[in-house]
């Protein structure tokens, strides 16, 4: 899934990218990103709640006891390990209970430094027509939802649905006291320690 804004901030750090990569919610759809292209040298794997182009396995990923039963995470060998990067963009407003997809996501990156670009609606369109939209984040929110991981190494962004419109966070105090920007999405890396 993801926007184009979502595809230049992943690109905009992609020396972050490590493999394997989990990409969250990578059926192809009409609004869908080639995220893939962003790492061609790295194990890729794609995951959704249903199939189809893009996906490599379906799972609910809010059942954690299903995703363990599926035999991920698996590294190219076909043995279990962790994740070094995973994408989980336009994704957690999908899901019934984030909290437990959360957890599970955290639990399965690589420990020693891997990431989670996390992108999540702050203020955006009822959507429904992706498999249900229940909720919207705050950076706040992100940092609750991943108490694991380390919110602070790597500069978050939020973005309008305006091409290019980011403001870094350490831009972010003088924007919101201005009242200049409504941010469209929170943008994140979570490191795990």
């Amino acid at each position: 899934m993801g926007c184009t804004n979502q595809l230049e901030w992943v690109r905009r750090h992609r020396d972050l990218l490590a493999g394997p990569v989990l990409e969250v919610g990578s059926l192809r759809c009409r609004h869908s990103q080639d995220y893939r292209s962003l790492g061609p040298n790295l194990a890729w794997y794609g995951l959704d709640q249903e199939a189809g182009p893009g996906v490599d396995v379906v799972v609910d990923l809010a059942d954690p006891e299903a995703w363990y039963a599926s035999g991920w995470p698996k590294a190219p060998n076909g043995s279990r390990q962790g994740y070094g990067t995973i994408l989980l963009l336009s994704v957690l407003e999908h899901c019934r209970a984030p909290w437990r997809m959360a957890e599970t996501l955290s639990y399965s990156l690589l420990p020693g430094g891997g990431v989670i670009f996390v992108s999540v609606p702050f203020a955006w369109r009822w959507h429904p027509e992706y498999g249900g939209d229940y909720w919207r984040c705050t950076p706040d929110g992100v940092r609750e939802l991943f108490p694991l991981l380390d919110w602070d190494t790597h500069p978050g962004c939020l973005c309008t649905a305006t091409p290019g419109d980011y403001r870094e966070r350490d831009d972010l105090p003088d924007i919101i006291e201005d009242g200049h920007l409504l941010p469209t999405l929170v943008n994140m890396i979570g490191v795990k320690a």
